[in-house]
């Protein structure tokens, strides 16, 4: 089974950094193993960002898809050899993401190998929730 712990050698910024990464979100305040199997960050979207260009004009929003890429990214970023996603399960987006938000991303190994649960959270609300499935390393075919 996976390890859920911050890379040493890539990835997040250290506590309390606050730059451009995953991408097009800013982290806040890094990432932090939170017990055993589990590991947070804390994120805030940019106003600038690209993903923000398309959804929607004068009424930005953070697509669904976006916000998939600052989980899977944050996993890949804390366990070296996890593969690339190949599935996903029970997503559903719950509450509409503003640029600037302050988001809380909260990972945790999952009951089968190669599983992740996760959730993000702006304050108390729900914002996104499911699970994120990754092959062995060995296993990744390319894709045409």
């Amino acid at each position: 089974m996976g390890r859920l712990m911050p890379s040493a050698t890539a990835g997040p910024p250290p506590r309390g950094g606050a730059e451009n990464v995953w991408g097009f979100v800013v982290a806040t305040e890094g990432v932090h193993p939170a017990g055993d199997g589990e590991l947070t960050a804390r994120m805030t979207t940019a106003a600038e960002s690209p993903w923000f260009s398309g959804h929607f004009p004068d009424n930005p929003i953070l697509p669904g898809v976006a916000q998939l890429k600052m989980v899977a990214d944050l996993l890949a970023a804390a366990d070296k050899n996890l593969g690339r996603p190949v599935g996903l399960s029970r997503v559903k987006f719950r509450k509409i993401i503003k640029p600037g938000e302050l988001l809380d991303i909260h990972l945790t190994i999952g009951k089968v190998e190669r599983q992740y649960v996760f959730r993000i959270t702006c304050g108390n609300e729900e914002v996104c929730s499911g699970m994120m499935f990754f092959a062995q390393p060995d296993e990744e075919t390319e894709v045409p």
